[in-house]
């Protein structure tokens, strides 16, 4: 397996793909998000399994992130106050909901919810 297909690296890849996927409607389709990066790297079916499954728990991950964001009374904005604290509320309620969520994806959803709705 080289360093591309190593399963911290498939999940990485994953976390970007699930974050352009939901933020840009890239892709389409989660298959072919799938499609694509299996094509990309070259992967055979066992890494595609794996490259599946990551992308699937990415996805699980900002989907809970989205409905998090849609709770908030702050909508669509936040502060620059209201910032630090959500970002922390947002990884309390992933970790709460989602407790295997790699670490990848959480770090993604703070990403998205930083930049969809701090201005």
């Amino acid at each position: 397996m080289s360093s591309d297909t190593q399963p911290d690296t498939v999940r990485e890849k994953a976390a970007d793909a699930a974050l352009q996927f939901r933020m840009r409607g890239r892709y389409g389709s989660v298959d072919k998000a799938i499609d694509a990066l299996a094509r990309r790297k070259g992967l055979g079916e066992v890494e595609r399994a794996a490259l599946e499954r990551a992308l699937r728990d990415a996805l699980a991950v900002m989907d809970a992130a989205q409905a998090f964001a849609a709770q908030q009374p702050t909508r669509p904005y936040l502060t620059a106050e209201q910032i630090p604290a959500a970002l922390d509320a947002l990884e309390a309620y992933l970790r709460e909901r989602l407790p295997d969520a790699p670490p990848e994806a959480i770090a993604r959803a703070r990403t998205w919810l930083y930049f969809a709705h701090a201005h």
